[in-house]
């Protein structure tokens, strides 16, 4: 299995840096932005996207999981704190990451395949966490949206799909 030293210096560098997109954002900006940072770290995706290929395309899915899973340290963000961040910010040891980073790396290393050639109908999924409530409060990873084969690839729940 591939591991985080083998992806990191693939990527350019972490340095710490943080920066404050929007102040006191609402689900919208929040939204946008990820769709915006998804946007930005396409080329630092494509550097590492082959490195999850399986000899299925559901093992494929399960490598790209299994690796977030065990590599990235889920921690929720307060709700006046929200941070959009680089690949190499979301794999670096020792850093939390909560759904919108670990979806955002989920989301970029499948589009990445993607475009390398592979078969692949994805999308980010914004859900709430309460019943009836229309406001999302999480975002996870879909394959196959819309059918009744979706793969639902989220690494903060215990087990793939």
């Amino acid at each position: 299995m591939i591991g985080v030293s083998q992806i990191l210096p693939l990527l350019s560098p972490f340095k710490g840096k943080r920066d404050v997109i929007v102040h006191d954002q609402d689900v919208s900006d929040i939204i946008t932005g990820i769709l915006a940072t998804h946007e930005r770290y396409k080329p630092e995706y494509d550097k590492i996207a082959v490195s999850f290929l399986g000899f299925t395309p559901m093992e494929t899915y399960l490598n790209i999981w299994n690796f977030i899973k065990n590599n990235v340290r889920y921690r929720v963000e307060p709700e006046r704190t929200q941070y959009l961040k680089s690949p190499a910010a979301i794999f670096t040891p020792g850093q939390t990451s909560d759904c919108k980073n670990m979806s955002l790396a989920t989301g970029g290393i499948l589009d990445a395949l993607r475009r390398n050639g592979m078969r692949i109908d994805w999308c980010y999924r914004f859900a709430s966490y309460r019943l009836f409530d229309k406001v999302p409060g999480h975002v996870f990873v879909v394959v196959n949206p819309g059918t009744n084969n979706e793969i639902w690839i989220d690494a903060v729940l215990p087990t793939f799909n």
